[in-house]
């Protein structure tokens, strides 16, 4: 076992290309908040990172929903696949924007803040 954990924290924004923007969000099934959206699995392999990079954004969150709403029944991972579905809850992110975080000297319980939102945490 291990006593302590590498640990990456961002804010809760997310800045994305607004649904219906031409080029974007393809593939949607059902729009949800914070730059989420129920998506077709079978064109992006049932990968998130494959679905938000097909329009210039970053994945930053993977998920199953419970019956065709944004309601999550399990998390995922980007680069996992979300297997035995047609669909997944992608979050994204543009690639350009950057990722924002408090000093890691404020976070609890941090053995060494890195770089990038990153630290490594008892």
């Amino acid at each position: 076992g291990t006593s302590d954990m590498l640990c990456t924290c961002q804010e809760a924004t997310v800045s994305c290309e607004a649904f219906g923007t031409p080029g974007a969000w393809p593939d949607v099934d059902v729009e949800c908040t914070g730059c989420t959206a129920l998506v077709a699995t079978g064109p992006y392999g049932g990968l998130c990172s494959n679905y938000c990079q097909s329009f210039g954004h970053v994945c930053i969150a993977a998920a199953e929903e419970d019956d065709d709403n944004c309601v999550v029944s399990y998390d995922g991972s980007c680069d996992t696949e979300i297997a035995g579905t047609s669909d997944m809850l992608c979050t994204c992110r543009e690639a350009t924007a950057s990722v924002t975080c408090a000093s890691t000297s404020l976070w609890p319980d941090v053995d060494v803040g890195c770089a990038g939102c990153t630290a490594l945490v008892a």
